[in-house]
């Protein structure tokens, strides 16, 4: 039986559970994959709720990747979210495993500190530093030269880079590429109208203490001090974009 929590009535277009990526991960996704990198947003929620005989050990032993970057982003998800970096380092050893997102921004050192299987916490904004990560890997560049990460060195300590500059400018960024979503059942649900969110800005011009909006940008965790917002052409396009996605 699931009994539904709080949040639970926030999150009516998906499910109790809130099975739908954060609009984030995939301009994340789709920056990588514009800059040459292949992508896929894996959304082992949705597979979960879904199919009662989804077994996510076997789902994740059989995919392949040199990274597995995991979304913390709700605190509701911190259990599942830190689980499922477990089976990534368990099956795939060699790989990096990376978490991001509001929780895991705030949390950073501590999920370092306590959690061997996490390799690297990306903090804050993580299109661009998330590309920087990828090609410091690539060249085989130290982690310490590329911004806003919290990682163990070699020695074991914990080390938190600075945070990039939050951008000021959101329109070079993309987030409306739902072929970059497997599976996309929650978009496309029987039960309401095909949906995705339109971000209009980034940062907020309140202080509330239950949000990531300015009240953590104070506590210097994302470093952003006034909203960024989107233009109203690029906000017209997304909707076009989606519109012809069939949403």
């Amino acid at each position: 039986l699931i009994f539904p929590g709080p949040i639970a009535y926030t999150v009516g277009e998906s499910t109790e559970q809130f099975i739908i990526p954060p609009v984030g991960m995939l301009s994340i996704a789709d920056y990588l994959d514009r800059n040459g990198y292949k992508v896929v947003v894996d959304n082992l929620c949705e597979r979960m709720v879904t199919n009662e005989h989804f077994d996510p050990g076997e789902h994740i032993k059989n995919l392949s990747a040199k990274v597995y970057a995991i979304d913390l982003h709700w605190c509701v998800h911190s259990q599942g979210a830190i689980e499922i970096a477990r089976l990534c380092k368990e099956l795939h050893p060699d790989a990096m495993v990376i978490l991001g997102g509001l929780t895991a921004t705030v949390f950073g050192e501590e999920i370092i500190h306590k959690c061997e299987d996490i390799d690297v916490v990306i903090r804050g904004e993580a299109e661009k530093p998330f590309l920087l990560l990828m090609n410091a890997l690539k060249q085989n560049k130290k982690l310490e030269e590329a911004p806003t990460l919290t990682f163990r060195n070699s020695e074991g300590r914990v080390i938190s880079n600075p945070l990039m500059q939050p951008y000021a400018d959101l329109d070079e960024f993309e987030f409306t590429r739902l072929d970059l979503i497997e599976p996309k059942g929650v978009i496309f649900t029987k039960d309401t109208p095909p949906h995705w969110g339109v971000p209009i800005c980034r940062g907020c011009v309140y202080n509330c203490v239950t949000c990531g909006g300015s009240a953590y940008s104070n506590r210097t965790y994302l470093g952003r001090k006034k909203p960024a917002f989107r233009s109203p052409k690029k906000i017209a396009e997304d909707i076009q974009k989606l519109s012809d996605q069939g949403v």
